[in-house]
């Protein structure tokens, strides 16, 4: 399958490496502000038997943005000068 943002990251060296760093560190204050949202929304999700798929749903949502955040802040490691 193909990601968007992947395919851009696969070219990241056609790009200076202060804007390379910037597009990684967008790209995990994105998920962070995504995942945030989809906090909130938890908050407010009761344990109502009806809601339980969106539940399930919502899960997928909060660990896929979970896991984006750590991989840019992974990613923008490996950017950084050693």
């Amino acid at each position: 399958r193909r990601h968007a943002m992947l395919l851009r990251v696969f070219f990241l060296d056609l790009l200076s490496p202060a804007e390379a760093l910037a597009f990684i560190r967008r790209q995990g204050e994105l998920a962070a502000e995504r995942h945030t949202e989809l906090a909130k929304i938890a908050d407010s999700v009761h344990d109502d038997p009806t809601a339980l798929h969106g539940r399930i749903a919502l899960e997928w949502g909060l660990r896929s943005t979970a896991m984006a955040q750590e991989w840019a802040t992974w990613a923008e490691s490996q950017l950084k000068p050693q």
